[in-house]
């Protein structure tokens, strides 16, 4: 009897074995992929307007400068944001030489003739942007004759290569006049 129960021991433990051994796992690999093109867009700002304003530095009349600072909100993760010279919009009674700077809501900033910045890629950056300005005159000891001065700048903002794609830019024109 005891050989009959080792033998049928045996023989189930065998089968165990030999079925383990039989069972043959495999694996697959499945890949995906997507893209999201980004693209950058400037929405109207929240706060502000479009239109900036510029007021006498000081009673010395040799310098405009931001009395209201234009904003545009901007909408470009990753991407690229940079701001190009006021260029007059008028007749402009004195000829001047112009600066302006744009500044992310994270306080972050470009001036005109400046590499542009990168933009955060979480969106913390998203938003609106406050555009300021600052006019000379062109000669060293000129002051700025009485009359209204007018300047447009150029904000651009284009998408990065850690946005996810996307070609070329976006551009919005911001105009800047002086106050009356």
């Amino acid at each position: 009897m005891l050989r009959r129960s080792l033998f049928a021991s045996a023989l189930m433990l065998a089968g165990v074995v030999g079925f383990a051994s039989s069972a043959k796992a495999a694996t697959q690999s499945v890949s995906f992929s997507g893209q999201v093109n980004t693209t950058c867009t400037f929405t109207a700002p929240s706060s502000g307007s479009f239109e900036g304003t510029l007021a006498p530095a000081d009673t010395t009349n040799k310098k405009l400068i931001t009395s209201t600072p234009a904003r545009v909100g901007i909408q470009c993760p990753g991407g690229n944001l940079s701001i190009g010279t006021p260029v007059s919009s008028g007749n402009n009674p004195t000829s001047t030489t112009n600066t302006t700077r744009i500044t992310t809501v994270k306080s972050r900033s470009v001036n005109s003739g400046e590499t542009a910045i990168t933009l955060a890629t979480d969106n913390t950056e998203n938003g609106d942007a406050a555009v300021i300005m600052e006019a000379t005159p062109s000669t060293a000891t000129a002051t700025l004759a009485p009359g209204s001065y007018n300047y447009t700048v150029v904000v651009t903002a284009t998408p990065g290569a850690t946005s996810g794609g996307g070609t070329g830019g976006t551009g919005v024109n911001v105009p800047i006049p002086s106050l009356p």
